[in-house]
């Protein structure tokens, strides 16, 4: 499947009165970005997706540069830029990376050799989580008391080291973001090796209890109705302290709900759009839906 046409990334200045355009613009550059890379994992060749994602973060990296060195921006502006957004493109790009080496470097042997390298490789991304434990912790939480000493540019020394060496540009990121990074990368990639070790594994017997289907849901209802739900969750600020940006939680529905969503930027303006009918119509529906149930008690 060839390649969508390059970003059109129209940044706008950031004001407080204008924090949700803000957010909506970057969530536009995350999906437009993640299009892109969809794209290109049709790509048979292991190199020549690698190669495709890597002009696909470079090109979305140097919009975001360029709005920064445009704007003038509030603490809590950047402190979003490097704890949110940056993170996220550059970790498709350390996931792609990763997921080349173990495809590339994958043993010809047999099925116990190649989940041998499978396993080793998943060891030694947990590696990275161990060595720097404490700031893993503060990311699986969502923490966000000490943003203004992790995600500032030139915020000065940390207490605690980073065990990792970053070629790090002063003015376009900041250590912790480079780790916020390798963590989302990481896991991704993590992800990846575990279902590469299902394909070799012999398939469960159908009705057993060791079936790891047995409890797989997904999701059979219109896509748009789960975008709804997606921007409900997102809005209201119900993941990671409201801390979760509406890609990640897009990310987790369509993983958790074997769902692919596409654009959700475009979904939502059909919803905008809507004439006949609520502009959230399934929202609308499953409120009614419980309020009928409440009212019937035990019935």
């Amino acid at each position: 499947m060839p390649l969508t046409q390059p970003f059109h990334f129209d940044f706008q200045p950031a004001t407080h009165t204008h924090l949700y355009t803000m957010k909506t613009q970057f969530e536009n550059l995350l999906n437009d970005l993640r299009e892109e890379l969809s794209a290109n994992a049709y790509t048979k060749s292991p190199l020549k997706r690698f190669n495709g994602a890597v002009k696909q973060t470079d090109k979305a990296l140097l919009a975001l540069k360029n709005y920064l060195e445009s704007e003038t921006l509030t603490e809590q502006d950047e402190i979003s830029i490097f704890k949110d957004v940056k993170p996220q493109i550059d970790a498709h790009r350390i996931e792609e990376g990763l997921r080349f080496s173990v495809l590339n470097y994958k043993p010809m042997g047999t099925v116990k050799a190649q989940i041998k390298y499978l396993d080793e490789e998943l060891v030694a991304l947990q590696s990275v989580f161990r060595r720097n434990a404490f700031y893993y912790q503060y990311y699986k939480n969502g923490f966000d008391e000490l943003d203004h000493l992790f995600f500032l540019r030139g915020a000065g020394n940390l207490a605690l080291p980073i065990p990792e060496i970053f070629d790090v540009e002063r003015d376009f990121s900041t250590p912790v973001s480079c780790l916020y990074s390798k963590f989302m990368g990481f896991e991704r990639v993590q992800m990846f090796i575990l279902k590469e070790i299902d394909k070799l594994k012999p398939a469960s017997v159908p009705g057993s209890h060791n079936d790891k289907d047995v409890d797989k849901l997904k999701w059979t209802g219109e896509v748009i109705n789960i975008i709804e739900v997606a921007y409900g969750i997102w809005l209201t600020g119900q993941l990671n302290n409201g801390n979760a940006t509406l890609s990640q939680i897009v990310r987790w529905l369509e993983s958790q709900l074997d769902v692919d969503l596409g654009n959700v930027q475009k979904r939502f303006t059909e919803m905008e759009r809507r004439k006949r009918i609520s502009t959230t119509k399934y929202l609308d529906q499953m409120s009614v839906a419980v309020k009928q149930k409440l009212e019937q008690g035990n019935q």
